[in-house]
C-alpha cells in the first residue's frame, strides 16, 4: 500500500466533535484513529465491527497503482524534453546525442554516435568534464606578478586558449563556473600555462550538436558572480621562471571574457525538469533516438524515415495479440519492478528490460500490456509531418 484516505462517517454515540473537535479518536476509530503502527481497517474487514462501532469510509492506494501514474507522467517529461529540443530556434533539427548505457549513472555525458542508451542528463548546478576555450581579457582586477610575469605580461593572447580537461558547472542559463588549465608554447622549451578559476554570468550563445561532437554553449561575460581568477606562469625546460595573477571581485565585468563550447547536457538545459533527476527517474530510463534525426545524418531529417535504418519503429501488440508498428524518432523506456529473472545490480539491459527493448540494436522497440513477463512502460515521438517518408 502506497497511502491510504480516509473520511470519517457522522459522529458515532461516543464521539464528541465539539468538546475534542481536534482529537482524532472522535473521527476515526477501530484503530484509524492511532495511525502510528501503520495498520488501518475498513468496514468488513475481520474483525468486523458493528455499524453503531464504525463507520469510516477508507481508500487505499496501491504502489502499482501509484507508479502507473509516476511512470507516465516521467515519460511524458522526457517525450517533452525530446521535443522541446528539436523544435528549439537554435536547431537544425537534430535530437541529442545519448550516453552509453553501460556508463556512468549520474551526472552522464553524450558521447557522439550514440544513438541509443541513458538520457545525457546531469544535475542543475553539477559539475562535468568538459573541454572550453577562453578568449578576451577583463580589466581590472588586483593584479601580481614576479619573474617572466610581470604585472602588465597580465594578458590573455589574441587567439582562443583551449581547455582539453575542464570541469564546468551551469548554474543558471547564462551563468557558469569554470575552472581548468591551458598551456601554449611561447618558444623552444619554453610553456606559459594558463589556469583559470572563473564564476560569471552574462548572454549565453547554444552551438547544436554536430556530427563528431555534443551540443555546446558559451557564454560572453557581463558580471562576475563570485571571485574569480586568472593564473599565468611561464617554464622554461620544466622550471619556473615567472608566475603571475590577477583576482576579480564579485560585480560589473569590465572588458571582455568569453567561455566557448561548454559542453550542455539536457539535464543543465531548461528541457527536463529537476524532479526528474531528484526522483532518480533517470536510473530506470533507456531512450534512443532515429539515426536520421543525429547530427550529420546523411541527407539530414529532410530525409525523413523512408531511408534505410532511418526511423525507430514501435511494435504494440494488444490483448488479442495483434501487433501495430509506428515509425518514431525517438523512443523512452522505463523499466518496471525487477522480475524473478532479472538482477539489477548487473548492467545488462536484459536485467532492466523486456522482450526486444533488451535488444535495441535493430531499432525495433516494444510496447505490451504488463504481465509476469513483461512490465516495461514506452513513450515515443512521431515523426515531424513530411517526414514519414522520403
Amino acid at each position: 500500500i502506497a497511502a491510504v484516505i480516509l473520511a470519517p462517517g457522522p459522529a458515532l454515540p461516543f464521539q464528541d466533535r465539539v468538546a475534542d473537535r481536534f482529537d482524532p479518536a472522535q473521527y476515526l476509530e477501530g484503530g484509524n484513529e492511532n495511525p502510528q503502527d501503520g495498520a488501518y481497517v475498513s468496514a468488513g474487514a475481520p474483525p468486523a465491527s458493528p455499524p453503531e462501532r464504525f463507520n469510516d469510509r477508507v481508500a487505499a492506494i496501491t504502489r502499482d497503482e501509484l507508479m502507473a501514474v509516476a511512470s507516465g507522467r516521467a515519460l511524458a517529461a522526457v517525450r517533452a524534453a525530446f521535443e522541446e529540443y528539436l523544435g528549439a530556434p537554435w536547431n537544425t533539427g537534430a535530437l541529442p546525442w545519448l550516453a552509453p548505457w553501460s556508463g556512468p549513472v549520474e551526472n552522464a555525458l553524450p558521447v557522439p554516435g550514440v544513438t541509443a542508451g541513458r538520457l545525457p542528463l546531469s544535475s542543475p548546478g553539477g559539475t562535468i568534464e568538459t573541454s572550453f576555450r577562453v578568449t578576451g581579457f577583463p580589466a581590472g582586477g588586483a593584479t601580481s606578478g614576479s619573474g617572466t610575469v610581470t604585472p602588465a605580461a597580465l594578458r590573455l593572447p589574441a587567439h582562443a586558449l583551449a581547455v582539453p580537461d575542464g570541469r564546468c558547472a551551469w548554474r543558471a542559463a547564462g551563468r557558469i563556473d569554470c575552472a581548468g588549465e591551458s598551456r601554449t608554447v611561447s618558444g623552444p622549451g619554453r610553456e606559459r600555462v594558463f589556469r583559470f578559476d572563473l564564476h560569471f554570468a552574462g548572454d549565453a550563445v547554444i552551438e547544436p550538436p554536430a556530427a563528431l561532437d555534443v551540443r555546446r554553449r558559451g557564454v560572453r561575460g557581463a558580471e562576475w558572480t563570485a571571485e574569480s581568477r586568472i593564473e599565468i606562469r611561464d617554464l622554461a625546460g620544466g622550471v619556473e621562471t615567472g608566475r603571475g595573477e590577477v583576482r576579480f571581485s564579485p560585480g560589473l565585468l569590465q572588458g571582455t571574457l568569453v567561455v566557448h563550447g561548454v559542453a550542455y547536457p539536457l539535464g543543465a538545459g531548461a528541457e527536463v525538469p529537476g524532479w526528474l533527476l531528484e526522483n532518480e527517474w533517470h536510473r530506470f530510463l533507456l531512450a534512443a533516438v532515429a539515426p536520421a534525426f543525429t547530427a550529420g545524418a546523411a541527407g539530414g531529417p529532410a530525409a525523413g524515415c523512408g531511408t534505410p535504418s532511418g526511423c525507430l519503429t514501435l511494435v504494440r501488440t494488444g490483448f488479442d495479440g495483434r501487433k501495430d508498428e509506428s515509425a518514431s524518432i525517438a523512443i523512452a523506456v522505463l523499466a518496471g519492478r525487477a522480475l524473478p529473472h532479472q538482477d539489477r545490480r548487473r548492467p545488462n539491459l536484459d536485467q532492466w528490460f523486456e522482450g526486444g527493448n533488451a535488444n535495441p540494436v535493430d531499432l525495433r522497440y516494444e510496447a505490451r500490456h504488463r504481465s509476469g513477463s513483461f512490465n516495461d512502460r514506452v513513450a515515443m515521438v512521431p515523426p515531424p509531418p513530411g517526414t514519414l517518408s522520403p
